[in-house]
């Protein structure tokens, strides 16, 4: 099997910054889910008016989880576009100065 990775920069730029804006929309929900969680159990009294607050404040806790990981992830993925194209600039600089040019492998 070949050691070569072949993907389109712009594409997963795009990605990135798709899972970006999702992280930061998803990051909203979670804050609104939290205080609909503490408003709803104030709504209640005794056992159910906790368990509705805990449960609140369990999902908003997935939620923003679930938006950092997103934003985790466009990170990820835009430190390897700016290396993909860092690596690209240098190798045809190399390429460009002369016939036998060092090459970074």
């Amino acid at each position: 099997m070949p050691d070569t990775v072949t993907m389109q920069l712009d594409a997963v730029q795009a990605l990135a910054a798709q899972l970006t804006d999702l992280g930061a929309e998803v990051a909203v929900d979670g804050g609104t889910t939290r205080a609909e969680g503490t408003r709803l159990g104030q709504a209640l009294t005794g056992p159910a008016a906790d368990e509705l607050a805990a449960a609140g404040a369990a999902w908003a806790g997935s939620v923003e989880v679930l938006a950092n990981r997103a934003q985790v992830v466009a990170t990820g993925l835009e430190q390897a576009i700016a290396s993909y194209r860092a690596l690209d600039g240098l190798l045809t600089q190399r390429m460009g100065a002369a016939p036998h040019a060092a090459v970074a492998r």
